[in-house]
């Protein structure tokens, strides 16, 4: 997820101030968050990066940005060694996300990896075969009170997945199961994970020939 400054001055009263906006930009989706400051000091930066992951319901696997002094101590062009700020280190490991800073002199690099980012999502949902393509964003949670968000949003970032736990759906025809599987599914693309979207009967019928040929080894034994 790319984060940056942007500044423009506003009229406060019969006073002009410069204000420093952060902005945060999900790769794919291109949903952004704003926050207002008077100035890019660190603190500004973290609570402005919190602020995202809290608007968004999740964190992304990485932060891009340029190489802001108040996150960087040193950044070797040649190595590509980085050092980032102690502070801003701890706080990335508390949240669980990786920082990541674009080569010196080279900013366009965080174009380049929103570019990857979307090919890779692109190839992934093709291969999924989505019946169509829904996003989390689509999903109306207040026509569905007994669906809670904030656990839809905690399985949007996968760690389900890592842990090897199954996710079972249930409801009655036309409430948005598969809506969500969907939605949830093109999650977990986004985070790297392989998705197939088939049914029960295809699935059994796929896996018949694996179950002959055990049974003839079994058979054999």
């Amino acid at each position: 997820m790319p984060i940056d400054y942007g500044q423009c001055v506003v009229g406060i009263g019969e006073e002009r101030v410069r204000v420093h906006l952060f902005v945060a930009t999900l790769g794919y989706s291109r949903r952004s968050f704003v926050m207002a400051f008077l100035h890019e000091r660190r603190s500004s930066w973290l609570t402005g990066i919190e602020g995202s992951f809290r608007y968004f319901g999740g964190v992304p696997q990485e932060i891009l940005f340029d190489n802001a002094r108040a996150l960087v101590e040193r950044h070797d062009p040649l190595t590509r060694e980085v050092l980032f700020n102690e502070r801003f280190h701890a706080f990335c490991r508390s949240w669980g996300v990786t920082p990541k800073a674009c080569a010196p002199y080279r900013a366009r690099t965080k174009g380049k990896g929103e570019n990857k980012d979307h090919r890779r999502l692109h190839m992934g949902m093709s291969l999924a075969k989505f019946p169509f393509v829904r996003t989390l964003d689509g999903c109306d949670f207040t026509a569905q009170p007994t669906v809670d968000a904030k656990q839809i949003r905690e399985l949007a970032t996968g760690r389900w997945i890592a842990h090897g736990d199954a996710l079972l759906l249930l409801g009655p025809p036309g409430v948005g199961k598969t809506h969500l599987a969907v939605a949830l599914g093109r999650e977990a693309i986004a985070r790297g994970f392989s998705v197939l979207c088939t049914s029960a009967a295809a699935l059994m019928t796929a896996l018949q020939p694996c179950d002959q040929h055990r049974r003839r080894q079994l058979s054999a034994t």
